[in-house]
């Protein structure tokens, strides 16, 4: 039976091993808070649901929209120029960041005019 005898050298190798896996356990822990932090977490933070109950959503279904491309209507509906789409104002929600979001579905890349859920600013006080 032959021993391997480990020198002080050999352990000192060893111990040096973990240290690429402790770099990607670090990179994968600053990325993810790095994503938590996007502009949009807030809506996926609530766990918000649609009208039907879909939720509210991925942070590839929402985006903010510039205030040009939204028209209030008489009544304090709301118009979605872009699509033409009517968002009845019982289907909003007051948008804690002040701006207006859209949240929808995508099919093969492109948006569908279907909303799942959209925020608006609340009225200046």
């Amino acid at each position: 039976m032959t021993h391997r005898m480990t020198s002080p050298r050999s352990l000192k190798r060893g111990a040096q091993r973990p240290r690429p896996i402790i770099l990607v356990v670090t990179g994968l822990c600053w990325a993810t808070s790095a994503m938590a932090h996007d502009e949009h977490d807030w809506i996926r933070q609530r766990g918000y649901k649609d009208i039907e109950g879909q939720a509210c959503c991925d942070p590839t279904d929402c985006k903010r929209v510039p205030v040009a491309l939204v028209e209030e209507l008489p009544g304090g509906d709301f118009r979605y120029v872009p699509t033409g789409e009517t968002i009845p104002r019982a289907e909003t929600r007051p948008s804690p960041d002040g701006n207006f979001w859209r949240c929808h579905w995508y099919e093969q890349g492109k948006e569908r005019t279907r909303r799942l859920c959209f925020w608006r600013p609340l009225p200046p006080s």
